[in-house]
């Protein structure tokens, strides 16, 4: 991606980063408030 152009992402790579972080953090989010517990 970046080293293809000199260091810098273009506007659609930026987005598919976005993208793929906020799915992420969702995730996480929803597995930290599901309920569960750490099994002892």
């Amino acid at each position: 991606m970046r080293q293809d152009n000199g260091g810098s992402l273009t506007p659609r790579e930026r987005a598919r980063v976005d993208r793929q972080q906020n799915r992420i953090s969702r995730d996480i989010h929803r597995q930290k408030h599901d309920g569960q517990t750490a099994p002892r």
